[in-house]
């Protein structure tokens, strides 16, 4: 995440508060004029003579205070996604720019000299109900907060579409998946969707935008792990079936035995290599993530282990178990902090 600007920036944290201070002074005196608008449109309909000299000098009041709300609010998003980094921005940018809009919106609205005042008001006091659910900027990082916890609910969701089409896919890449390759494959990957389900109930009591960011990189580094994993354990059980089924029917046309195999502990090296990755790259590592590294491990130290006596692989066999033997250490490693 970025770093909070300098003391020169003008998003700095005194600025910043004065600024903050202002642009929600304006918001409620915005509220106040409107609300003073639709009263004397209430007293006067159609609005006429003297009456509409009125609501059209407080037009030009509404004028400048919706511009200066819109900017506000610019540089309310500004300053954050200066604080928080561009990770954030796309969750900020959707709080906030609804609300921008809503004042640009208002702007024009307010600007246009031949609209019908009833019309015009009444549009101009919907936008004003937008803002006046977020008062203050703490209810703003509120909003925030909530909404991104929502988007994160939904992303959760996709990952689990995304390991359930990816295992219906390879399911159909098989000419006929026996009942026990798809149980055994729903057992492996029972734990993986358990997790996902805990993390999409998970929340988060803050109203600190910084404590929220980083609670919410956590949840998305989980999500890129255990998807990651998810992948790897349809991978094997699939790998691991077609073996079979090219044993069963190879012919002459296929793959020599030799060749076929060496593909294979290509495979496996890949294979050893992403376990590798996904302790080393990970921040927080939990025992669950340790237990699902394990067993897909040791799955692939006995598929390795069958070549061992294959002196015409011996190259490749010996990369591959140094990849394990990493993993192995990594796994002691982080299994002491847990």
């Amino acid at each position: 995440m970025n770093e909070p600007q300098s003391e020169e920036s003008i998003l700095n944290t005194e600025k910043s508060g004065q600024k903050g201070k202002t642009l929600f002074s304006e918001l409620s005196r915005l509220f106040r004029a409107i609300g003073q608008v639709v009263t004397e449109q209430a007293k006067s309909v159609p609005l006429k003579g003297v009456h509409a000299v009125s609501v059209r000098r407080k037009t030009k009041d509404l004028l400048q205070d919706a511009q200066k709300a819109a900017d506000g609010l610019q540089l309310f998003k500004d300053k954050l996604t200066a604080e928080f980094g561009t990770a954030a921005s796309a969750f900020i940018s959707k709080s906030i720019d609804p609300m921008i809009k809503s004042a640009l919106r208002m702007i024009d609205e307010l600007s246009d000299e031949h609209a019908d005042p009833s019309s015009m008001y009444a549009k101009a006091i919907q936008s004003a109900q937008l803002y006046s659910q977020f008062s203050d900027e703490g209810k703003l990082r509120r909003k925030i907060i909530s909404e991104s916890i929502n988007a994160t609910r939904k992303a959760i969701e996709k990952d689990c579409q995304i390991l359930r089409n990816y295992q219906h896919h390879a399911f159909q890449e098989l000419s006929s998946p026996e009942s026990s390759v798809v149980s055994t494959l729903e057992k492996k990957l029972a734990p993986i969707f358990n997790e996902f389900t805990s993390l999409a109930t998970t929340s988060t009591q803050t109203n600190d935008l910084r404590e929220f960011f980083l609670w919410q990189s956590e949840i998305d580094e989980r999500r890129t792990t255990l998807t990651e994993l998810g992948l790897l354990f349809i991978d094997v059980v699939i790998a691991k079936v077609e073996t079979v089924s090219q044993d069963v029917h190879e012919t002459e046309e296929e793959q020599s035995p030799i060749d076929r195999e060496l593909t294979a502990l290509l495979i496996l090296e890949e294979r050893a290599f992403k376990l590798f990755q996904i302790l080393d790259h990970t921040k927080i590592i939990t025992s669950e993530t340790l237990t699902e590294v394990s067993v897909l491990l040791s799955d692939l130290t006995v598929e390795v282990r069958s070549y061992e006596n294959r002196k015409d692989l011996q190259e490749t066999i010996k990369n591959i178990l140094q990849h394990i033997a990493k993993v192995e250490f990594l796994l002691s490693a982080h299994s002491k902090n847990i």
